[in-house]
């Protein structure tokens, strides 16, 4: 099937749209062969686009219910050795094994809020007016969290329900722009460099980072 998959642009908060076409197996949803490929990673030959979801994880069920897509994860989703793999002692203070920590956390949080979005996305992108309920299994079944542990800072106390489509963390040109400036304000070459086109309309490549 052919579909719009939705991956992270580089390292910014948004996501784009990659068009993909994906094998669904034999007795598999298409809706569960679509999500595979997002968890499995980024599709050969797509560029400046990363996967969101920590190895391991895995879907352990999917089914339709008026309307809702309901998406039972794996707990591998939850994942957080990115804060647990720091060392204090690796760090010269205190203070600077504490930055390295919220900044573990900030990215893990921010992971887990786009990974769910770009399941949502990839769906509700295809079945206009569909929703997604995401969940995470616990001893055999789904259970849906505290929109907080995925990262949605904005919902804290309050359970997740079912998402649709999410305008607002898609990518737009404006959007790269913005993320390009501030890059190169904060002296992040590397990460502006990534944000501009491999080539434009007339075939010109852009330089090689070095020059």
């Amino acid at each position: 099937v052919a579909v719009k998959l939705y991956y992270r642009l580089t390292n910014e908060e948004y996501l784009a749209g990659v068009e993909s076409s994906v094998t669904v197996r034999a007795g598999e949803r298409t809706e569960t062969a679509v999500i595979r490929a997002l968890i499995e990673g980024v599709p050969p030959l797509a560029s400046n686009v990363s996967a969101l979801f920590p190895g391991g994880t895995s879907i352990e069920n999917t089914y339709y219910e008026k309307g809702i897509l309901y998406v039972t994860l794996s707990k591998e989703v939850l994942d957080d050795s990115i804060i647990a793999s720091l060392k204090e002692e690796d760090y010269q203070s205190p203070e600077d094994y504490q930055q390295a920590v919220d900044e573990a956390t900030r990215e893990m949080y921010l992971r887990r809020r786009l990974g769910v979005l770009s399941i949502v996305n990839t769906i509700a992108g295809s079945d206009e007016g569909s929703r997604v309920q995401i969940m995470v299994d616990n001893e055999g079944s789904g259970s849906r969290m505290p929109y907080e542990t995925f990262g949605f800072e904005k919902r804290q106390g309050e359970i997740m329900e079912p998402m649709g489509f999410d305008e607002s963390v898609v990518v737009t040109p404006e959007k790269v722009a913005g993320c390009l400036f501030e890059r190169i304000a904060n002296g992040q070459y590397d990460m502006a460099y990534a944000l501009v086109a491999e080539s434009d309309y007339y075939g010109i490549t852009k330089p090689a980072y070095a020059d």
